[in-house]
Order: C-alpha cells, then structure tokens, then sequence
C-alpha cells in the first residue's frame, strides 16, 4: 500500500539506467542460436513520469536503447526503444 496522505496528489519522476543480459532464447521448442541474429546485451536509459491519487497510479515509461544490437558492425544499426504505461490499483 502507498504510504502518506492520500487524499493529496503525487507526481513521479523517474530516470534511470538499465542493462539487460539474455541468457537463452527458445523458439519452437528449439534452441535458438540468439546471438548470430542480436547481441546478448542491452543497455540505455529510462525515462518516466506518472501521478498519483488515493489508491490510483499511473506510469509512463521510456525506455531509450543506447547499445546497437545487430552483431555485424557493417549491418543495419538498430537499437531498442520501449515505451510502456501502467495503472495501478491498490485495494
């Protein structure tokens, strides 16, 4: 449960930094050999921003991918972007 007055409104502000290390991939109960296709590793910044009222919250997040995650340095450069929103009900 969220602590404090909740009869007041809250803002969230969120930055950050994230690393995601993939450990194994299936696909079609085969194992999938990952890392020819994409690196095993992603890193970037997260950005996010959200509010608060009695028992509601709401989230925006962004996630921003600095890593190029195409294994061949001549290949298409291609990084992750992510961004996601959530609701969030406390009883």
């Amino acid at each position: 449960f969220p602590p404090g007055d909740l009869s007041k409104p809250k803002t969230i502000l969120q930055a950050g930094y994230y690393y995601r290390h993939y450990l194994k991939v299936k696909l079609n109960s085969d194992n999938y050999d990952f890392e020819s296709e994409l690196k095993g590793y992603d890193n970037g910044i997260i950005v996010g921003f959200g509010f608060q009222y009695s028992k509601t919250q709401v989230l925006f997040n962004y996630k921003y991918g600095l890593e190029n995650l195409n294994p061949d340095p001549e290949g298409i450069n291609f990084k992750s972007r992510v961004f996601t929103a959530s609701l969030v009900l406390f009883l």
